[in-house]
């Protein structure tokens, strides 16, 4: 396991796009991960940051603005 390089990050949108039903759509801070045996990529692991403040999910939890905002 190891980090994807920045010349490699086509490719890991690539794949994602071809073989993953929501496609390459990361947001935020992202961190890509490729899985390699032999050398060869064997699976994609992707990290999107969290949003810090969205609207539906503080009503569906009651926070309040301060608490969905830290």
């Amino acid at each position: 396991m190891r980090l994807v390089g920045a010349d490699e990050v086509a490719r890991f949108n690539a794949l994602l796009d071809e073989h993953h039903f929501l496609g390459h759509h990361l947001f935020g801070r992202v961190l890509r991960d490729v899985a390699t045996i032999d050398s060869e990529w064997a699976a994609l692991v992707g990290y999107g940051s969290a949003a810090r403040s969205l609207g539906p999910r503080e009503r569906h939890v009651a926070w309040s603005k301060e608490v969905g905002a830290c």
